[in-house]
């Protein structure tokens, strides 16, 4: 009996992921026919010089030589942050 409304909910589960996703496709399908932009608006992204300005203990401590990883520790910053930073450094 377990079994049986184990599969049963299972099955519930999935109709509704699947509902779910024709829902998403649909709304995004009926967005492009009207014409709307489904990407990041123009001019969000900062400038490289603007970010750089906004972390420069990370700026510092990258071109100490001090590592990615402890540079996040350091600045308590996410790892991704820094690797940001020094990507933007690196030419």
């Amino acid at each position: 009996m377990a079994q049986f409304m184990f599969t049963l909910l299972a099955e519930f589960a999935r109709l509704e992921r699947e509902t779910l996703r024709e829902r998403i496709l649909s709304g995004i399908e009926e967005a492009r026919r009207k014409g709307k932009k489904l990407r990041r608006p123009n001019g969000t992204k900062e400038e490289k010089a603007a970010f750089l300005k906004k972390y420069p203990l990370i700026t510092r401590n990258l071109r100490l030589g001090i590592s990615i990883c402890k540079t996040s520790k350091i600045c308590d910053v996410s790892i991704n942050t820094v690797r940001k930073v020094n990507d933007y450094l690196t030419p």
